[in-house]
């Protein structure tokens, strides 16, 4: 009877093996044919916050660029090491090991995803290297194609150390059936709705520590905030006061604080934001555009369901 039972956990531990075996090779198995490189294809190490939907439409649109152009496809390494923050920090670890080693580079090509902040304080520390695209193109950045600045917020960098590739607004997600369960029949519309205490731990952020794009929605929302303070006080911008601006920052941050008590939680990953609050985690979030465009789209084609606005 012992013995039998030696053999039966041996068989089971060799099945089970034999499953993680299946499960860790089923994707290469399944894989589509066509999706694999070609050996001579021209490799690109990315590091970005971006997640699969955003890094799978760049790299299409950027591959079939290249193959037209040079004849070769474009291998892309995809580094996705945490949010903007998190890269940064990443990036001045490696500088710093890579200096003291007496090597010139990293190892990575681009740095792809982050605000004006981000990438202005690479180009300060020396850790970007000038594009030739403004000498090779100078036509794409005339003022009536792209134009240096617009409302305070830079497109590129002057000495072509980094550019802006897309233009993103940052609001709110939300997700219908649950708002009609809390009984909240309008949806936010405005950041001060989601200081609404039937938001009571129904409510995703990101941590803006971490994430860039957080990180600049609470910008936004402080900004927002100061000019509705001067509204109300019948001031203009150019007019205001140290004691004016100074109302205007404790309105903003009272408001980001009543928000914040309503959180379920802080994540990392900006992303993780709307796919929450589609799947009912959340009732609402702040997230930006095209993270929360996307998992709409997704739930309104594969469930056929309009919940997530």
């Amino acid at each position: 009877m012992n013995r039998l039972s030696i053999i039966n956990d041996k068989t089971i531990n060799y099945l089970l093996l034999a499953a993680l075996a299946a499960l860790l090779l089923a994707p290469f198995w399944l894989k589509p044919a066509g999706l694999g490189r070609p050996e001579d294809a021209c490799p690109l190490v990315i590091v970005t916050p971006h997640n699969e939907a955003v890094r799978f439409e760049f790299e299409l649109a950027f591959d079939r660029w290249h193959r037209e152009k040079f004849g070769r496809a474009a291998a892309i390494d995809w580094r996705n090491i945490g949010g903007t923050s998190e890269i940064a920090r990443y990036l001045d670890g490696e500088f710093i090991a890579a200096r003291q080693a007496g090597r010139a580079g990293i190892g990575i090509d681009l740095f792809f995803g982050g605000g004006q902040y981000d990438h202005g304080r690479q180009a300060r520390r020396g850790q970007i290297q000038p594009s030739r695209i403004r000498r090779t193109h100078p036509e794409w950045f005339a003022e009536s194609v792209i134009t240096p600045s617009y409302a305070g917020e830079t497109f590129y960098d002057p000495a072509g150390r980094w550019f802006g590739c897309c233009l993103s607004s940052f609001g709110i997600c939300c997700n219908l059936d649950v708002l009609a369960e809390l009984g909240i029949a309008d949806p936010p519309a405005q950041w001060s709705d989601l200081a609404d205490s039937r938001y009571f731990r129904r409510l995703a952020l990101a941590d803006p520590t971490k994430s860039g794009s957080i990180n600049k929605a609470f910008e936004v929302l402080i900004q927002a905030e100061m000019a509705a303070e001067l509204r109300d006080r019948g001031i203009t911008a150019g007019a205001a006061a140290a004691d004016d601006l100074e109302a205007g920052w404790r309105r903003a941050w009272m408001l980001l604080r009543r928000i914040g008590v309503n959180a379920r939680y802080f994540t990392d990953a900006a992303s993780m934001v709307p796919m929450d609050v589609a799947q009912g985690n959340a009732a609402a979030g702040m997230c930006i555009d095209f993270y929360g465009r996307f998992e709409s789209e997704t739930i309104l084609r594969n469930e056929n369901s309009a919940r997530l606005l």
